[in-house]
């Protein structure tokens, strides 16, 4: 039987997760969510803006939209461990338009009727190293 809190290692090419994705005025597909209902995809995102002014994110999935402002030189945490599946497409755009906006996405996939681990990622027992290599390493968190 498989344990229920335990995340499922996920092929690389299948997930965006730990690639600098430069954000521009259009949604772009970020990740689209398993299709079905037995399993959670668990999501967390970042935003890491490396220009002067501040702008805003926008994040979209099943008809909601998010909008997070986001400083100057700075780093955000957007999404932190959100849940989703049934195939809902994961979505973002920066506005005004800048070049200077990244997002960095991470996607663990659980079983369902599983309690993924609540603690931060700091706490919890890796189950595979995330390498991030931000544009400029001075504003983003290292990895543990």
């Amino acid at each position: 039987m498989a344990d229920l809190n335990q995340t499922q290692l996920l092929a690389g090419s299948s997930l965006p997760n730990g690639q600098a994705i430069v954000l521009t005025d259009d949604y772009q597909t970020l990740h689209v969510a398993v299709n079905n209902t037995v399993e959670w995809d668990v999501i967390t995102l970042f935003a890491n803006h490396k220009g002067a002014g501040s702008h805003d994110v926008l994040v979209s999935w099943g008809g909601v939209e998010l909008r997070v402002n986001i400083a100057a030189e700075s780093v955000e945490l957007v999404l932190d461990r959100w849940r989703m599946n049934s195939g809902l497409e994961l979505q973002m755009k920066v506005a005004p338009s800048t070049t200077d906006m990244v997002a960095y996405l991470t996607v663990d996939r659980y079983p369902a009727g599983s309690n993924p681990p609540a603690q931060p990622r700091s706490e919890q027992a890796p189950t595979a190293k995330r390498v991030f290599t931000p544009i400029r390493p001075e504003p983003f968190p290292s990895p543990e």
